[in-house]
């Protein structure tokens, strides 16, 4: 069910949940302060009860409604807001519910860029928005996305909003540091610099996640008959590719990644081969941090 930018509201304020776009890719959206909405949410994706989420505000008020006090460099990265950097720092815990905090010491915060999510987060006070999907499956980039998920169970706000496809990067500041706990739209290299030392950062490597799932910089293999690959490769023997856009245009690959993956996840494939033979910096770095992510859940058509 689509719904209009005021219907959505009114579903939120009422303790609902409902889909909207992101500047990353699509969300369900729920006050932060509803236990009901929470409740629903988390049960709609099938979410663990160990996984936390992030609270969207729409400016420092909405921030200083739960703490007073930030880390060092705090001050430093929220430069990258408005926009896709999740903060997560130390609060107290009877500040937030239990639903969001999911058992951490660290609460996470953004202030996203999205023009819609800021109105929605004006008219409703914070809201959290984990990605519009199942839990383990590949993230909703449209409104069909978000139907094709959930059907009649959850509504769609039917205003539309491009997103980069890619979502946040997200710090954590643990033990006077700060950590890197996923890659995301703004590559470590422009953050390093903030914080004055490299980031702790979780090591990607290429090789076989699975006998029926291989990640290579190497030839293509045509016992693979699925691939996910780049445009202007040739990949002789393939039955089908699934092209993620050109190797040299990290942002079109980024902003494709999504619904190739889902592209691929809809083929019933026993057996796919996937093109890492591209750069390993700047935002290819967060599509090749996903692309293992994902492949590390992948499972082969019975």
């Amino acid at each position: 069910m689509r719904v209009s930018l005021v219907e959505a509201v009114e579903i939120l304020r009422d303790g609902g949940v409902v889909a909207v776009p992101t500047e990353t890719v699509y969300g369900i959206a729920a006050k932060a302060d509803s236990e009901e909405a929470l409740a629903t949410l988390i049960a709609l994706k099938g979410r663990s009860s160990t996984n936390p989420m992030s609270i969207l505000i729409a400016n420092m008020a909405d921030l200083r409604q739960y703490t007073n006090t930030f880390p060092n460099k705090f001050e430093e990265l929220i430069s990258f807001w408005p926009g896709p950097l999740t903060l997560a720092i130390p609060l107290k815990k009877t500040v937030v519910s239990p639903y969001i905090r999911a058992g951490k010491e660290n609460v996470s915060f953004r202030m996203p860029g999205s023009l819609i999510l800021q109105q929605i987060i004006c008219d409703c006070g914070p809201i959290v928005c984990p990605s519009a999907n199942r839990s383990g499956r590949t993230p909703a980039l449209s409104i069909e996305d978000v139907q094709n998920e959930f059907g009649d169970r959850l509504a769609v706000l039917a205003d539309e909003e491009e997103g980069t496809g890619i979502e946040s990067t997200v710090l954590s500041f643990q033990k006077e540091r700060w950590i890197l706990i996923r890659e995301g739209v703004i590559p470590v290299e422009k953050i390093e610099p903030m914080v004055g030392y490299p980031l702790q950062q979780e090591a990607v490597e290429e090789g076989v996640i699975s006998p029926m799932c291989q990640l290579s910089t190497g030839k293509y293999d045509p016992l693979y008959p699925l691939v996910l690959g780049f445009e202007g490769r040739d990949y002789p023997g393939a039955k089908k590719v699934v092209v993620m856009g050109p190797v040299d245009q990290p942002k079109i690959v980024a902003k494709k990644l999504f619904q190739s993956l889902r592209t691929v996840e809809n083929e019933d494939a026993e057996r796919i081969w996937v093109d890492m033979d591209f750069p390993q910096q700047g935002l290819f770095r967060s599509i090749r941090h996903r692309i293992k992510q994902w492949a590390e859940s992948w499972r082969p058509a019975l």
